[in-house]
């Protein structure tokens, strides 16, 4: 079952001073590279998903986001996202957190009207580890004008926080104000049919050649059909974690299908993360 984790509110004052320019900046891409031990584990035994689809619809935000940001060099595969304080990519953003006393960044991204979506390693250690504390979420970073958000709760699954099982590293967090006026929010899809089926991944890549300081985005299809699946054409790098897979449906591509969770040293352009079925449905209605 999902477990659930309130957040003491420090003082606005603290809490709008912590995360500086120049802390946010010296934060750590959040890893996610795994052993060829732990990744023949993983994969061992986990059966093919099968399940009719289901749905939670999107909401574009009541008026676009303004703003504006510089301009850097593209990186290989992914590609930087030409305008982010667009729809769907102003509801995905950078999620800062600490972990250990240690500054992490990642991805998130809006789910629903106070929820967010991320990699539960970004919400809990797991294995028997602790919860991540200053949890922080800057929507299309890094535009100024981008509203930010405090989250007040967090849930993540026990199988992850017990054993670190990684078809149920995601994780979601309340956050207390409507963001869908801001930022609007993407849409859910789970219990989907993947034979053939292709993922705009988004997230913010920091490792090597990949700046950190902007929303990246590749396209493509899946190559595994275990569960946790695999997404070839992806090779993003730490601090992507947690960031969505968008899958088509009716048309837009606008619905969080899985998120980046980890990589494989030999296989440098697969990027894997958990199928959603029935539990991601059941941590969306707690977590909404």
């Amino acid at each position: 079952m999902p477990e659930l984790v309130s957040i003491s509110q420090e003082p606005q004052d603290e809490r709008s001073q912590y995360w500086t320019a120049e802390r946010r900046a010296a934060a750590t891409p959040v890893p996610f590279a795994i052993d060829e031990e732990t990744f023949e584990r993983i994969m061992a035994d986990n059966p093919s998903p099968e399940s009719a689809a289901e749905t939670h619809a999107p909401a574009a935000p009541a008026s676009p986001p303004a703003g504006d940001g510089e301009a850097r060099g593209a990186a290989c595969p992914a590609s930087r996202v030409s305008s982010p304080p667009t729809f769907p990519y102003c509801a995905i953003g950078k999620i800062f957190f600490t972990q250990s006393g240690r500054d992490w960044v990642g991805s998130a991204a809006a789910v629903n009207h106070h929820t967010l979506l991320t990699a539960g390693h970004c919400v809990h250690v797991g294995g028997g580890g602790g919860w991540s504390s200053w949890v922080h979420f800057f929507p299309y970073y890094p535009y100024v004008f981008a509203p930010n958000y405090w989250p007040d709760k967090l849930w993540a699954w026990d199988a992850w926080i017990n054993s670190k099982d990684y078809k149920f590293d995601y994780a979601m967090l309340h956050v207390p104000v409507d963001m869908q006026p801001a930022i609007g929010y993407l849409g859910s899809l789970w219990n989907a049919g993947i034979s053939g089926v292709s993922w705009e991944s988004v997230g913010y890549p920091a490792g090597s050649p990949y700046p950190g300081d902007w929303m990246y985005h590749t396209t493509g299809a899946n190559v595994t059909g275990t569960n946790p699946i695999a997404m070839g054409n992806n090779g993003m790098t730490g601090g992507c974690s947690g960031g969505p897979w968008l899958a088509s449906h009716a048309g837009a591509r606008r619905y969080a299908n899985s998120v980046n969770s980890f990589g494989y040293a030999s296989q440098p352009c697969n990027m894997y993360g958990p199928y959603f079925d029935n539990n991601y449905k059941t941590m969306f209605d707690a977590a909404s």
